[in-house]
Formats: C-alpha cells, sequence, structure tokens
C-alpha cells in the first residue's frame, strides 16, 4: 500500500478511524479507474493486495446503496403501550348480507328475524301476537 499517513492503525475501530479508513479507499478505488490501468496492474504499481481493493470497491458500493435507500420510521414502543391488547368476543355479528327470516303468523302480522335472534323472545313474541300466553 502506498505510504499515507492519515490512515488510522489497524487496531483503531473508532467511528472516526473507520471513516478515515473509508475515505482513504475511496480515494485510492478513485484513482485506479482514473488511471486506465487494470486492478491488477495498479495494485502492483500502488503495492497493494489485489483481494483489498476488490473488498473495498464492494464495501462502498455496499456502503453507496444503503444511503440511498430510504430508511424506515422509527415506532415508539415502550412496556406502557403494548402492541396488542387482549379482545373478548361478546356476540358473534352475522354475515353481511345474511337475510332476515320472516314470519307470517296466522292473523297476518309480519315478524322479522334477524340472524342471531334470541330464539325465547321470539316464541314470547309470536305468543302475543297470536294472542296466547307462553
Amino acid at each position: 500500500m502506498a505510504n499515507d499517513n492519515s490512515y488510522p492503525g489497524v487496531g483503531d475501530r473508532t467511528p472516526s478511524a473507520r471513516a478515515q479508513r473509508e475515505e482513504h479507499w475511496r480515494r485510492v478505488l478513485s484513482r485506479q479507474q482514473q488511471s486506465g490501468l487494470t486492478k491488477a496492474a495498479f495494485c502492483a504499481r500502488e503495492q497493494i493486495q489485489p483481494s483489498a481493493l476488490s473488498w473495498w470497491a464492494r464495501q462502498v458500493s455496499e456502503r453507496d446503496a444503503a444511503r440511498r435507500k430510504p430508511k424506515p420510521k422509527k415506532t415508539r414502543r415502550t412496556s406502557r403501550h403494548p402492541s396488542f391488547l387482549p379482545v373478548r368476543v361478546i356476540e358473534a355479528m352475522p354475515a353481511a348480507g345474511t337475510p332476515a327470516v320472516e314470519i307470517v303468523t296466522r292473523d297476518g302480522h309480519v315478524v322479522r328475524v334477524m340472524p342471531g335472534f334470541d330464539a325465547a323472545t321470539l316464541r314470547r313474541t309470536v305468543a302475543a301476537l297470536e294472542g296466547r300466553s307462553c
């Protein structure tokens, strides 16, 4: 590798050092593209390992793609606001469009009964319309 005093040491893993390494390799990759040399010839001239140049080319490409991708919005979740709440079904609702039942008594009274009716209430209603006790 060409001598570059701004290149941080290998063991330096601070964000600043990582940013310096990335910037260094971006400059190296730019020089390689502008040189017109093959990667192998450029690496030989600059005393760079071809595998390092390839690795950094891939890293830079992936990082650039990640920066272009929109980041999803973060949602705030706390234990005070659970994601799921308990639910208890009180009474099942009939499916939309389920037809009513129509009952015509002997006297001609019409009773329309919706799905999910209470049978005991219906018996008392029909009995009352017919004038009899249940």
